[in-house]
């Protein structure tokens, strides 16, 4: 009899296009799927309040789809590196295979893989969670790209994988595990997941069904995305980030010759989405403190105020005057999602207006967003701030009074998110939007910073408190419990904008004029990258903080097992039709890029041609899209 192979799942909760599942039930023996709730490793980002509940359901609808092919889901809590190895011995398992991460928690795997092997474990990982995985993509220096236009002009030319069909059958073996109900994942007291069970169906099945909703439907509106109140984003986020759906199922659905004639037409951008996903997780990949750390380190002495509480509790609340910003933050509370446009405006809005460090935004979002991705969360909270990949500087900024007019101009999603605008109930703003900018841009023209505790130390000590404070707020636990209304109207006043015009022009700032007005339109942004940037123009590097420490940080132990990761990486990133791997990938040298201290040349000619300043109008590729 065919020994046993023990298939591990993480955020890959499908059946169909799981190379990892296909290799091993080709195998012709045994296959037994486990799931590892794992909240010791110290690699694991613990999931937040709305992710945990997504969480379940998927489970629960995985369990029930790997039942109707004649196996279960077997659930185990604890440590991975212990529970793996135990699970494997229990069951006689000869082989153990998964689908590759790129997050830090891939140490995990790759000691895993170093300790089975010892025990004579055959041990194998398959490309299944990105388009391109991090060492396809590389410049012609053989280093990751630093900006999104040329990576995804490198990586849009790769023949990316298709998806293999789902198994007809899975020779099940019946082994003991954990009931999904004692992990206890819902929320109970107070059961604030009323919104995000009208909202939302997780599983495989809705997952697919969505998918050829948008492809037949939504994606030919796709153009009109940044309209929160039209139907127009694909609502797969949630789905890409607990792999309900693979990248390459979205990629080949939105390419399939059914696609009716109105949506070809938004393919190429929506396309491009999915590849802001992939850019995401190689920042990632090469900077495993993308959540903690500024990308770029000069912005380690940018002086953040210290968080008020008021001030953080009404942006969290949706309470604070802005009325776009208070639809998008009540919108996240009800759903576990925010149109994405929107998401740029509150992000905007409490690192540059409220001078609210953007790890303290970032954490939050982490704890309320069903789609909380540890790549394209962190990644996207450090564009908006500027501290991140993205070349333009830090006076970039989404001014709520004019996107909200711009995106919402009958005023539907205002009216849906926030029905007392225009009445008593509804707050005076936290913050005067003319002097915050004026604020702010003293800041970028280098106004003396000054030594608050947001120190990075310091940060990681008080982000816990913060994040703990707001979950005990009794407004917010009312707001989860019984939802927010969604009517109402608005009531703008006119003439706000000449004004803050008026007095930035006063203080002689034409430059941060001309970027408010214009907000995100090519010519203006294009120039002032030049202006701010024109040393990188020159052909000069651009230093981005210290050079990053070796992953393998656990000893040398820990170092010869991340590079036995990073061999594989290199050396089966190409898989053929059925997803098996081919050797001859990219170099392992490539794999192995730990640091990136420059900016390529690829990226210094973009920026000199002034063409380096990315689609403003949208890439948060884990967002509501």
């Amino acid at each position: 009899m065919t020994p046993p192979v023990l298939v591990w799942l993480r955020d890959d909760l499908r059946v169909a296009d799981n190379p990892a599942l296909t290799a091993a039930v080709d195998r012709g023996g045994p296959v037994v799927v486990v799931v590892v709730h794992d909240e010791l490793s110290p690699e694991l980002r613990p999931l937040g309040g709305a992710a945990r509940w997504w969480w379940h359901g998927s489970l629960t609808a995985l369990d029930e789809r790997l039942g109707e092919l004649g196996a279960t889901l077997v659930l185990r809590r604890g440590a991975a590196e212990t529970v793996i190895p135990e699970l494997v011995a229990e069951i006689g398992a000869s082989a153990a295979v998964w689908n590759r991460r790129c997050a830090p928690a891939r140490a995990i795997d790759a000691r895993l893989r170093a300790r089975l092997a010892a025990d004579g474990i055959e041990v194998h990982s398959f490309a299944a969670a990105l388009l391109a995985e991090p060492g396809r993509v590389l410049t012609g220096a053989g280093q990751p790209y630093r900006v999104f236009t040329p990576f995804w002009r490198a990586a849009s030319a790769l023949d990316f994988r298709m998806p293999v069909p789902a198994p007809e059958r899975i020779p099940g073996l019946a082994v003991d595990g954990d009931s999904l109900a004692d992990w206890d994942l819902l929320p109970t007291r107070p059961d604030w997941a009323a919104g995000l069970r009208a909202t939302w169906t997780p599983g495989e099945a809705a997952a697919l069904d969505r998918l050829d909703e948008f492809a037949t439907g939504a994606l030919a509106d796709y153009h009109r995305r940044d309209e929160p109140a039209v139907d127009a984003t694909s609502r797969l986020s949630p789905r890409l980030r607990f792999g309900e759906l693979s990248p390459a199922q979205v990629w080949t659905r939105i390419h399939a010759a059914d696609l009716p004639p109105a949506a070809r037409r938004n393919v190429a951008k929506f396309g491009s989405e999915l590849g802001w996903r992939d850019f995401n997780a190689q920042l990632l990949f090469h900077h495993p403190e993308l959540a903690t750390e500024n990308y770029r380190g000069e912005f380690d002495a940018f002086p953040w105020s210290v968080a008020d509480p008021t001030e953080l509790a009404a942006w969290q609340q949706g309470r604070t005057g802005i009325p776009i910003v208070d639809a998008g933050m009540r919108e996240l509370w009800r759903t576990g999602v925010m149109h994405n446009r929107v998401r740029m405006i509150v992000a905007s809005f409490l690192i540059k207006n409220l001078l609210i460090d953007w790890r303290i935004g970032e954490a939050w979002f982490w704890d309320t967003l069903v789609d909380a991705d540890e790549a394209s969360n962190p990644g996207n909270w450090q564009w908006v701030a500027g501290s991140g990949s993205d070349a333009a500087p830090y006076f970039r900024v989404f001014n709520p009074v004019t996107q909200a007019t711009r995106f919402d101009p009958d005023e539907r999603y205002l009216r849906r998110w926030v029905p007392e605008l225009g009445t008593p109930d509804y707050p005076e703003p936290i913050v005067d939007l003319a002097e915050s900018r004026a604020r702010r841009h003293r800041l970028d023209r280098g106004a003396p910073a000054h030594d608050h505790d947001h120190a990075r130390g310091g940060l990681r000590a008080r982000l816990p408190r913060e994040v703990e404070r707001s979950r005990r707020d009794p407004g917010l636990q009312e707001a989860r419990s019984i939802g927010i209304p969604r009517s109402g109207r608005i009531d703008q006043p006119d003439g706000r904008r000449r004004d803050e015009d008026r007095l930035l022009a006063a203080r002689g700032d034409e430059r941060a004029v001309r970027a408010e007005r214009h907000d995100d339109e090519g010519e203006v942004r294009q120039q002032l990258l030049r202006d701010a940037f024109g040393v990188v123009a020159a052909g000069e590097q651009l230093p981005l903080g210290e050079v990053r420490k070796e992953h393998g940080r656990a000893g040398d132990r820990g170092k010869e097992a991340l590079d036995a990761e990073f061999e594989d990486v290199a050396d089966r990133t190409r898989v053929d039709g059925h997803g098996h791997p081919e050797r001859g990938g990219p170099v392992d040298q490539v794999a192995r890029a730990r640091v990136a201290v420059a900016v390529d040349d690829a990226v210094a000619a973009d920026v000199q041609h002034g063409r380096a300043v990315e689609d403003l109008v949208g890439h948060q590729a884990g967002a509501d899209r």
